[in-house]
């Protein structure tokens, strides 16, 4: 698959992520172990609080795997350039999950929760897709 291509599948396969969601009770990764990424809080370097919300393995049909990250922020979702800096420093931490499961691919979901009231709420969501390249850099995959 040219380069292109896979930078689109990738595009894809975090949007389709973002709009299926992932499962919050799944409490290991793609090894099957059980990470201190997957438990609730986490205290960034920086000190700053985050709440993990699920992880989950992602199967692309090239035969290639990735691991995705949901976690909810308070940072607004429109704030991207805040946000972007929250989340490479929660890739610091979710990295050494990525490279246990042996994949190539690395995806943090960041969700956003307005406060609409006691019942009612709503959120944005916003995802970051990382790849291993060839010469074992990760990069961060920016839209076209």
């Amino acid at each position: 698959m040219s380069e292109p291509n896979f930078v689109k599948v990738l595009i894809f396969a975090a949007i389709v992520t973002l709009l299926v969601g992932c499962s919050a009770t799944n409490k290991t990764n793609a090894t099957g172990e059980t990470s201190d990424a997957n438990k609730g809080k986490l205290t960034l370097p920086s000190g700053s609080e985050i709440t993990i919300t699920g992880m989950n393995g992602l199967n692309f049909e090239n035969g290639e795997t990735g691991l995705v990250l949901n976690y909810q922020t308070a940072i607004p979702i429109e704030n991207l350039e805040e946000l972007k800096k929250e989340v490479e420093e929660v890739w610091t931490i979710f990295r050494v999950d990525v490279e246990k499961a042996k994949t190539t691919v690395g995806v943090i979901r960041a969700t956003h929760m307005e406060d609409g009231g006691l019942i009612v709420k709503s959120g944005k969501g916003y995802g970051f897709v990382f790849r291993k390249n060839g010469d074992g850099k990760w990069t961060r995959i920016e839209k076209e």
